[in-house]
């Protein structure tokens, strides 16, 4: 399975693992600044999907976050404060997950 981020001329290709049905796992490629590129699926490397998905990229400058101190143990809400995010439809579709040094 591959993955393309961004248009046939000049998208990225990735390798991608399908977990589930519903589910597949991709390391996402570094990208140069905050865009949304849109996001094809292949099972045989040749024929893309058209399935109007998309993939946000952003580079967030971080003001402020709220509270200042959570736990890494069990799901918070974080209210972050700043500029250079991407606008989503539903805000609380966005997931951050923790990993330390």
């Amino acid at each position: 399975m591959q993955v393309r981020f961004g248009n046939e001329q000049n998208g990225t290709i990735v390798k991608g693992h399908l977990l589930s049905s519903t589910q597949i796992k991709i390391e996402t490629p570094a990208y140069t600044q905050p865009d949304v590129l849109s996001l094809e699926i292949s099972f045989n490397g040749k024929d893309f999907t058209n399935s109007n998905l998309t993939y946000g990229y952003f580079d967030p400058f971080i003001i402020r976050a709220q509270p200042n101190l959570i736990t890494s143990t069990k799901a918070s809400k974080l209210t972050l404060h700043g500029f250079g995010f991407i606008d989503p439809e539903n805000p609380s579709d966005i997931k951050v997950k923790y990993t330390s040094a």
